[in-house]
């Protein structure tokens, strides 16, 4: 048993890192930081993994009771859980095309200081709530974020980059309550127990969150077309002054989109949509569409 429960944390592990080099690469190929958030999350999953990983060598090869009061834990923690619950909010944000106010910052910058405060308070004085209060807000971002997906999906524009995001808030909801019961019902029957204290469903779900992005972001390595919906969302932005609304405007009429159905999907009237079409041309010094999906599309 023993042996199968670590075979299948060093294959997650290994698909892990996959993620994270493919995501860099893509990134490199497409001059998006977008696949730098994607492998940025997968960094601090696979972080998160390895903590457990020593926990289980250290508890098992060399029968040392390895403690959660332990330095490197706490800092392995922290650093996995930043990269997971700041990029991971951003990436969703971007995709979504959901403006991401000084409100909303505000909170998730908030949300992250508490986080931290709840790793300090736990390592220095062993408040035990302060893991409770942790877990809470790690499964409250991890919802929000899934339900933003699934609320927004039609704002995705790029195809694959909706089936991989759906599919991925599908498996919060469908594992993210066996995770939370584990958590709380683990310690609770098996208190001296730690192979069955171990975040076996956190490592299924990385496991196949890893197989879903990895099926699908592998081919956008090896093909000639530039990834032009995720490229668009911000990337414009940094080098003129197109809006977000105009930055959804040009994904829609890069598909095709006429007039009338840009402004039936935004839920704005067609003369809006003609200002809106009037300034992204002069912005980016084109005439007509053809000239915009020239400008995008390298095909």
């Amino acid at each position: 048993m023993l042996h199968i429960i670590f075979a299948f944390y060093i294959l997650t592990l290994i698909l892990a890192s996959s993620i994270f080099i493919l995501a860099f690469l893509l990134a490199k190929k497409y001059k998006s930081d977008l696949y730098i958030y994607i492998g940025l999350i997968f960094l601090g999953a696979l972080l998160n993994l390895l903590t457990y990983m020593i926990c289980l060598y250290r508890y098992t090869a060399i029968n040392f009771q390895y403690s959660t009061s332990s330095l490197d834990y706490y800092l392995f923690i922290i650093i996995s859980g930043f990269l997971m619950l700041y990029f991971m909010p951003l990436l969703i944000y971007r995709v979504t095309n959901i403006p991401f106010t000084k409100v909303k910052r505000t909170i998730h910058i908030s949300i992250l200081v508490i986080i931290l405060s709840t790793v300090i308070l736990e390592y220095m004085y062993n408040i035990s709530i302060a893991e409770i209060i942790r877990d809470i807000l790690y499964t409250i971002i991890f919802i929000y974020s899934a339900y933003l997906i699934l609320a927004n999906s039609k704002r995705i524009q790029h195809k694959d980059a909706r089936i991989v995001l759906i599919a991925f808030s599908i498996l919060i909801f469908t594992i993210l309550p066996l995770i939370v019961v584990h958590r709380i019902g683990g310690p609770l029957f098996f208190p001296d127990n730690m192979l069955l204290n171990l975040p076996h469903f956190n490592t299924l779900f990385l496991f196949v969150s890893a197989i879903i992005a990895l099926s699908y972001g592998a081919k956008y390595l090896f093909n000639n077309k530039r990834n032009t919906s995720l490229m668009l969302v911000g990337e414009v932005a940094k080098t003129t002054d197109i809006s977000q609304r105009e930055q959804e405007i040009i994904n829609l009429l890069i598909k095709g989109l006429s007039n009338k159905q840009i402004a039936e999907n935004l839920y704005i009237s067609q003369k809006t949509v003609k200002n809106h079409v009037y300034h992204i041309y002069q912005k980016l010094g084109i005439k007509n569409r053809l000239q915009l999906i020239n400008k995008f599309l390298d095909d």
